[in-house]
């Protein structure tokens, strides 16, 4: 996976930034429209709406984890 890496220096520092590497799955597969609130209009936005916002769009959000975890069981199988 390093290499390429020029030196050991710049091959810590790559093992350093890979190791810090998070994925929240809730951005990634935007749930329900949930980043795009966030994106869209809370960052927009001089209020916290967070908790408004989320409750209006509930439903899109609880289906659409419950589609990931049956994609998810379905590789199971």
């Amino acid at each position: 996976k390093l290499q390429k890496v020029q030196d050991e220096d710049a091959a810590r520092c790559l093992e350093i930034i890979y190791d810090g590497v998070v994925y929240d799955l809730a951005f990634v597969c935007d749930l329900g429209g949930a980043g795009q609130l966030v994106w869209n209009t809370l960052a927009k936005s001089s209020q916290n709406n967070w908790s408004r916002l989320f409750s209006s769009n509930r439903e899109k959000i609880d289906k659409a984890i419950t589609e990931i975890r049956d994609a998810y069981a379905a590789l199971g199988n």
